[in-house]
This record gives structure tokens, sequence and C-alpha cells, in this order.
């Protein structure tokens, strides 16, 4: 399962990131253009995560106010192949 522990990166991390910065620095095809979008807004939702003073990401911590009720039945209903 994949979180944001380390923040937003694509799989394979750092090493992975650069070769896909190269791939997709030049060109104005469909693919090269996709490819740039999708990593600015990677990068633009990374820098959006709270970090320490270590840059780890910050865990979420709700409000104490907050209540999260079970969803109880809810997907279930939504699944047409659960009766």
């Amino acid at each position: 399962m994949p979180d944001l522990g380390g923040g937003l990166a694509p799989a394979g991390g750092p090493q992975v990131l650069a070769v896909l910065q190269r791939l997709y620095a030049t060109g104005n095809g469909k693919a090269e253009t996709a490819g740039r979008q999708a990593l600015i807004a990677m990068g633009l939702i990374d820098g959006r995560l709270p970090r320490d003073p270590k840059n780890q990401i910050v865990a979420y911590k709700p409000d104490d106010a907050a209540h999260y009720d079970p969803a109880q039945d809810f997907a279930g209903r939504s699944r047409p192949w659960h009766s």
C-alpha cells in the first residue's frame, strides 16, 4: 500500500524521477507533454505536504473533535455484486 511518508515521487525514488525528467524534458508530443505535466503535478503536491525540520513528512493528526463514523454498509450497497 503506497503512502506519502517519503513525499510524493514516482515508484523507484529519486533515480527514477531523474530518468523521467530527462525522458520528458524535450519534445511536444502527447506523451512528452503528459509526462511533464504529471511530474509537475507531483512536484506541486509534494511541495504542499507538511514537513518537520528534518524534511520528513508530518503524519496526519485529526482534530480532537473529529469523529469518523464507520461507513457501515455504504460500500457494500454501492457494489451490485454484493447482496
